[in-house]
């Protein structure tokens, strides 16, 4: 893990080029504080460089930028299945001088080129010149991004876009298309930014650059479709728990090649307990469990419950005391943090948290991608539970809606606002109208909404489908992989994420996916762990591991609307907004306002 840059010119390299990679270099420090470097060809304008956060071979002999056989690399990530490449290579005649899987990456590239990226199981972001090509690719689930700029004869490229607006000097837009993208997602899709020229590249992408020009940007990998199974009663066999339970067992394995200390971040949730339990019970690995408690009554603390997970299982505990009192201006922290505006104020719990533990640790396993890879979260089973409903014709819908309303003379009923709100919208709403129930009215007041819901959402088509699809490929990347990914690299600190791996992502699809959900929320997970673990330590409900959002709220600094951003919900803020998702738009609406105001 670490910090990956790259500028490619037309003009040879001179010094202010070198100036502006140095800045990058610095800007990026934190990423990997244990070491750092910057390779240039002259002639050909190109500058590589890195910053190192040492995990695996720990010597100066897996040094980045490495450049061997005309083939110089700057990379960010793991690759777990390191060592069966690296024996291929191996039997194909390749000599190597380190450990690590550095060198197995390049020579991984020289061997095989971009068919190379598809072997990789891993988390990864890497820069690949040959003296003739800049070849940028990242890992199929997107933990791992870049983001680079196109300035006249100058492209640059850097694993943040803060580190790009800072050492550039970059002026955002003034862009209410993402203004609205933004309120009603709380990210900016791929591949846009709010900066001119300025773009991210998306899961399992390759780019080619020649001569300071894009020549080639394609996709190596892409999901697997989800098939629905015979049977009218949609279940997991035992033989299908069973082949859920190897794959997580081997993945876990794989990621447990490490030459700095790991640790496992711990809650009381089924995703962790239940790495806990394969790593103790099936893979006899002992590791010491973390958990955070974040003194604070808006946020759950489960180091009790976490501790008796890790006792039943005979594994070391410890609670780390998480303070969020610092974060005094959180609205221009997420700015200067993300480079843009984004919803998921999570980023800096994981931020202090690892930053607790960072003096002995640098590596923590964690739950991260179980809800997204089996369908755990509530939207999943709520969209099967309704499923009938949600997915007949629009005309049917409305029929619906108008018919309950018409008997209904009591407006603002439980029933009534369900329907107006969820059920009677149009086709491409529904999705956007179940994730901020009841918000969907007031966003339909928002500029360019339709063109937004027309384009970005015209192909909803199965409500099931569409939502774990859509978590999986777009909100996990545009969000929840950058938030992990700031949040951990931040404090020098990796993270890893057994849940994602392409062989789990194979089996769960080889399964009639109804079957996941028809039998409750997280039913796959819970009856894997409750092979290992007691129905007390298992049954407990779901909490998200959250950054309260109240703390953002009450530091609200605005006391009126924007008018550049024309919407009623920005007055929605304090103790006056009702319910999560009311206070989630309220959230968006700060950051948003205050990102306009002071940068724009």
């Amino acid at each position: 893990m670490c910090g990956v840059f790259c500028i490619a010119s037309k003009h040879p390299v001179d010094h202010s080029l070198l100036h502006k990679s140095r800045s990058i270099k610095d800007l990026l420090k934190h990423r990997g504080p244990d070491d750092d470097g910057i390779w240039f060809d002259k002639n050909n304008g190109v500058i590589v460089g890195h910053t190192r956060l040492a995990v695996l071979d720990l010597t100066d002999s897996a040094k980045q930028p490495m450049s061997k056989n005309g083939i110089t690399l700057s990379y960010n990530g793991e690759i777990y299945n390191y060592k069966e490449i690296r024996s291929v290579l191996e039997s194909r005649g390749y000599v190597f001088t380190s450990t690590g899987d550095t060198e197995v990456v390049l020579y991984a590239w020289k061997e095989w080129k971009n068919k190379s990226f598809d072997m990789f199981d891993g988390m990864f972001s890497i820069v690949v010149y040959d003296g003739d090509t800049i070849t940028c690719a990242t890992d199929c689930f997107g933990e791992k991004t870049l983001y680079y700029t196109i300035d006249n004869d100058q492209i640059y490229i850097s694993s943040e876009l803060s580190s790009l607006v800072k050492a550039l000097d970059l002026k955002p837009c003034n862009d209410k298309i993402l203004d609205t993208s933004f309120m009603l997602n709380g990210y900016i899709p791929s591949s846009e930014t709010y900066y001119k020229n300025t773009y991210r590249m998306g899961p399992a992408e390759i780019l080619e650059i020649k001569k300071s020009k894009i020549v080639n940007k394609t996709k190596y990998w892409k999901l697997p479709e989800l098939d629905a199974g015979r049977f009218l009663n949609p279940k997991l066999s035992d033989r299908d728990i069973s082949l859920l339970r190897r794959s997580l067992i081997e993945s876990l394995e794989s990621r447990l090649h490490t030459d700095a200390l790991m640790c496992l971040f711990l809650s009381a949730g089924v995703d962790s307990s239940l790495i806990a339990a394969i790593l103790k019970l099936e893979l006899n690995y002992d590791i010491d469990c973390i958990t955070a408690s974040f003194g604070s009554d808006e946020v759950f603390d489960e180091s009790s419950q976490a501790a008796d997970v890790a006792d039943y299982l005979g594994l070391n505990h410890h609670s780390t005391s998480v303070d969020m009192s610092s974060h005094n201006n959180i609205s221009n922290e997420i700015i200067d943090h993300y480079g843009q505006p984004f919803d998921t104020v999570t980023t800096f719990a994981m931020s202090d948290m690892t930053r607790t533990v960072r003096d002995k640790y640098k590596v923590g396993l964690t739950g991260f991608g179980g809800d997204e890879v089996f369908f755990g979260y509530g939207k999943h089973v709520y969209a099967y539970k309704y499923r009938a409903l949600m997915n007949s014709p629009e005309m049917v819908r409305s029929i619906i809606g108008g018919i309950v309303n018409s008997i209904n003379f009591n407006k603002n009923t439980r029933l009534n606002n369900w329907i107006r709100n969820l059920i009677n919208v149009k086709d491409g709403e529904r999705y956007l109208a179940m994730k901020l129930y009841p918000a969907i009215g007031a966003l339909r007041n928002l500029p360019h909404y339709n063109n937004i819901i027309n384009s970005a959402y015209d192909d909803v088509g199965d409500i099931v489908k569409y939502t774990y699809v859509n978590e999986l490929t777009n909100v996990m990347p545009n969000s929840r992989c950058i938030s992990s990914d700031l949040g951990s690299m931040h404090s020098g600190f990796e993270f890893r994420t057994p849940f994602l791996n392409k062989k789990i992502i194979n089996a769960t699809h080889s399964l009639d996916y109804r079957a996941f959900m028809a039998q409750g929320q997280k039913s796959a997970l819970r009856k894997i762990l409750g092979k290992y673990l007691p129905d007390h330590l298992i049954d407990r409900p779901k909490r998200g591991f959250i950054f309260p959002q109240n703390h953002l709220i009450k530091q609200s600094i605005m006391s009126h609307n924007s008018k550049d951003l024309d919407i009623s919900i920005t007055s929605l803020r304090g103790n006056n907004v009702k319910g999560d998702n009311w206070k989630r738009l309220a959230v968006r609406a700060e950051i948003i306002n205050n990102f306009k105001l002071s940068y724009i």
